[in-house]
């Protein structure tokens, strides 16, 4: 994991622990979406929010009952999620996650997936597969890119020729759709802490909202003025703001504990990647200066090999000279000619036994 990675995470849980886990005029969209969004007078908030998101007018005829759907005590520190059924007939799952999860894009999958088995009979043919439509809020970063909202769906290309696949004209009049990515679950992931707060579009304006827990009073998005008043902590009745209040600091007590555990952690990985270091640098330092050992020894040979070779030479010389020496002598040369030609002394020259 990379440092810019950690700085940006720590980056993200602050301003959680900062800002965004608190109490605001307005609940955050988890908690509405888990504890209020039971009624149909409730469901134009979330029929706004989908309806911006998919482009399309979403209406909702009723909530799935889904072991997601189910309250749990971990759903208020980690994810919330619901089933709903449109009018078109698709199940749409929404989720809501706070905590860092690893693998959090397999389990997406797995859930949609999921949702398609649990919904066909054994003895239904494949064309009741009901169409999945996935959407996940998330407050921590599930993957890497730039954008703050992905769109993802399953298209058959060719090989050869990058065509996208198509239905035949039959199917496309039993099915009402045109290509196979329209009939394969889709996939959308939103992650507000990496939106800039710039609005560029209505769909803007809800992210605006589910990174703040606030509705500017300029927003016209579909189902945010219902979302004002339906979200309003002023609306919740006594025991439900105290249930809310709970749940925020239950929220925050969790995420506190993760960035302990989390900083922990990365303590202890940084404190073993320099013992580390500080082994790689030793044993360099080691391995450096055993060289430089050798070195000086391969130097120290070579010197005594020269020495060696030089007194050699020199012995050579000087055997030479006596040599010289001597057949000038046997020859009758004087000791004065002698020492000129050979350079010994005198002594040297009268102690030659020739």
């Amino acid at each position: 994991m990379s440092e810019l990675h950690n700085d940006n995470k720590t980056h993200q849980k602050s301003y959680i622990l900062k800002n965004k886990i608190k109490t605001t005029e307005l609940v955050r969209f988890d908690w509405f979406i888990k504890n209020l969004f039971r009624d149909k007078s409730d469901f134009e908030v979330v029929e706004g929010f989908l309806s911006e998101l998919l482009k399309e007018d979403i209406t909702i005829l009723e909530i799935l009952e889904s072991e997601s759907n189910k309250k749990r005590k971990e759903d208020k520190l980690n994810r919330v999620d619901v089933l709903v059924r449109t009018e078109k007939d698709e199940n749409i799952i929404i989720e809501i996650q706070n905590n860092d999860e690893f693998d959090y894009l397999q389990r997406i999958l797995f859930g949609a997936c999921k949702n398609i088995v649990e919904n066909l009979n054994v003895k239904e043919y494949y064309y009741k597969v009901k169409k999945v439509i996935s959407v996940s809020i998330v407050y921590f970063k599930a993957a890497e890119g730039e954008d703050y909202i992905y769109h993802g769906t399953t298209s058959f290309r060719g090989i050869h020729t990058n065509d996208e696949l198509r239905l035949t004209k039959e199917q496309q009049d039993a099915f009402k759709k045109t290509l196979p990515a329209q009939l394969y679950p889709e996939y959308y992931l939103i992650s507000p802490f990496e939106f800039n707060d710039v609005i560029k579009d209505t769909l803007d304006e809800w992210v605006y909202l589910l990174k703040h827990s606030e509705i500017l009073n300029s927003f016209n998005a579909k189902g945010i003025k219902p979302a004002k008043e339906k979200l309003a902590y002023h609306r919740l009745g006594k025991r439900k703001q105290k249930e809310y209040d709970i749940d925020i600091e239950d929220m925050r007590d969790t995420l506190i504990w993760g960035e302990t555990q989390r900083l922990k952690k990365a303590y202890q990985e940084k404190l073993e990647k320099e013992v580390v270091q500080a082994k790689r640098e030793k044993a360099k330092a080691q391995r450096e200066k055993a060289k430089a050992e050798r070195e000086k020894a391969k130097a120290e040979q070579e010197k005594a090999k020269a020495e060696q070779e030089k007194q050699h030479i020199l012995q050579n010389a000087q055997k030479m000279r006596f040599e010289i020496a001597r057949n000038l002598l046997k020859n009758g040369a004087s000791l004065l000619l002698v020492a000129t030609a050979t350079g010994l002394s005198e002594n040297e020259i009268k102690n030659i036994d020739f």
